[in-house]
């Protein structure tokens, strides 16, 4: 049985292994190791980029649900008990809004990992910057009475309507976001390669 040397290793030739000349082959421990170094390759100004527009978009669509359910927040704002309803159906209407954000923070997520998945680009930026998202959820930032006012009043520039202001209000957050998104995807293809 004529031997191959294979990464210093004596095979037989009929498990040789693909391989260009001077490498490791593609199975390697040492080509698996730097894989998955490449793929988690950490920059922390694209990780505060990435951050900031997830923020966004999920104030965006924080925005875009009360514009879809205008008149529970108006009476909710209100505190019109006769069209609320119970204590729970406020905390029910609050409660929806946190899960369409957690959804949203979701979707976002496995979308742009499929996406830098796919152009082969590192997923450790998006890893690290969704769980800081994520760990502001219960912090409360994501509903913190002044940076809700600040976020609300640029959908009233559009309209005085309060559904009207919500949704240019939401479109806009959202647009911001994913654009943040976008400008994190190219700068981190640009890093990569």
């Amino acid at each position: 049985m004529h031997l191959v040397k294979v990464a210093g290793l004596r095979q037989p030739q009929s498990q040789k292994v693909a391989q260009l000349p001077h490498t490791a082959p593609v199975h390697s421990p040492t080509v698996v190791c730097n894989l998955m170094k490449k793929n988690l390759t950490l920059n922390p100004k694209l990780i505060l980029i990435e951050s900031i527009g997830f923020f966004f978009v999920i104030q965006g669509s924080r925005r875009l649900n009360i514009s879809y359910n205008s008149e529970k927040w108006e009476n909710v704002i209100q505190f019109d008990q006769e069209k609320i309803g119970g204590i729970s159906d406020v905390s029910q209407f609050f409660f929806e809004i946190s899960i369409w954000s957690t959804y949203t923070l979701v979707f976002l997520t496995i979308l742009t990992l499929l996406i830098k998945l796919i152009t082969k680009q590192s997923i450790g930026n998006t890893l690290i910057s969704s769980s800081i998202v994520f760990a502001l959820f219960p912090s409360g930032i994501m509903g913190h009475t002044r940076l809700s006012q600040t976020l609300n009043s640029l959908g009233y520039y559009f309209s005085n309507e309060l559904k009207m202001a919500f949704l240019a209000g939401g479109i806009l957050l959202a647009s911001i976001g994913l654009i943040l998104l976008w400008y994190a995807l190219k700068k981190t293809k640009l890093h990569t390669t």
